[in-house]
């Protein structure tokens, strides 16, 4: 039994050696290698670990178990719509990880469990869904990108990050902004929410933000701005991007100036638009 037991292991270190190559800081592997299920087994691998563009369309709970130095994993441009949990604990020191570009529809809780990842890269799937605990223990968490999915509302999860500094959330179906939307993101200092369907920005949806510098809401369906609420909440906001929105032209220009009196700069648009200002087109 112990015998067979080691081929069965010599096998598969085998087969994970001639569908990986490393040179020097990369270890790049064919997606083979993790369709046929098994633990990966690489006698050297380096600290970057990525996969090629294919059809990994799983994660189980025990792929990775034997690579438990490995610092930044890419397995962007896959079709993972499951990953297991626990896929990644077995990481000691896991700074980044992404899946942009596959077919995940939900993140549920104890899949990203690592409290030294710093950057995570969710962007270009499908989800629809984040479990409130998806991120309970990601306490150094600093990038997070979620564009380009299809969240309805902001994910209560985020709540978790306290020291987030770059959230990407543009590029989804956000309708309204609910007041402490993003209540303990007190290190964030970038929000991207362009190019939703947000029309609502209700009171205090930013309160906590107090450190925030740049905020794009560009590309959405605002017609109305309390520009006093707002700024009353992003004591720190240095750049607010509010080109191509549902404004009156009296509207826009009210809420540019009274931005730009509190020294908040408001870059111009590129509408050619007979109806505009600033390049921004707004309604007459």
């Amino acid at each position: 039994m112990f015998v067979f037991t080691a081929i069965i292991v010599l096998v598969l270190i085998k087969n994970s050696q001639e569908l990986c190559q490393s040179n020097l800081g990369v270890t790049s592997c064919k997606n083979e290698v993790l369709t046929n299920r098994a633990p990966i087994r690489i006698s050297d691998y380096r600290k970057l670990l990525q996969f090629e563009k294919g059809h990994i369309t799983d994660i189980t709970s025990e792929a990775f178990k034997n690579l438990p130095n490995v610092e930044k994993l890419i397995l962007s441009n896959n079709l993972v719509n499951n990953i297991q949990q626990g896929a990644f604990k077995s990481f000691y020191n896991i700074s980044e990880i992404s899946l942009y570009n596959n077919k995940l529809e939900t993140i549920q809780r104890d899949v990203f469990t690592s409290k030294t990842l710093r950057v995570l890269d969710l962007g270009m799937n499908s989800i629809n869904l984040i479990e409130p605990e998806a991120f309970k223990t990601l306490e150094n968490l600093e990038e997070l990108n979620l564009a380009f999915n299809k969240l309805k509302a902001t994910p209560n999860a985020l709540k978790s990050l306290t020291n987030l500094k770059t959230l990407r959330l543009d590029n989804n179906q956000l309708q309204a902004l609910q007041p402490k939307s993003f209540e303990d993101l007190h290190s964030l200092h970038t929000l991207d929410l362009s190019n939703n369907k947000i029309n609502d920005i209700q009171a205090n949806a930013f309160q906590g933000l107090s450190n925030l510098k740049d905020l794009n809401l560009k590309s959405n369906y605002l017609s109305h701005f309390d520009t006093a609420g707002l700024l009353n909440n992003l004591k720190s906001l240095k750049t607010i991007h509010i080109n191509i929105n549902s404004f009156k032209c009296k509207d826009l220009m009210r809420v540019i100036s009274e931005l730009e009196a509190r020294r908040v700069q408001v870059p111009n648009g590129f509408s050619k638009s007979k109806v505009s200002y600033r390049g921004m087109s707004c309604i007459n």
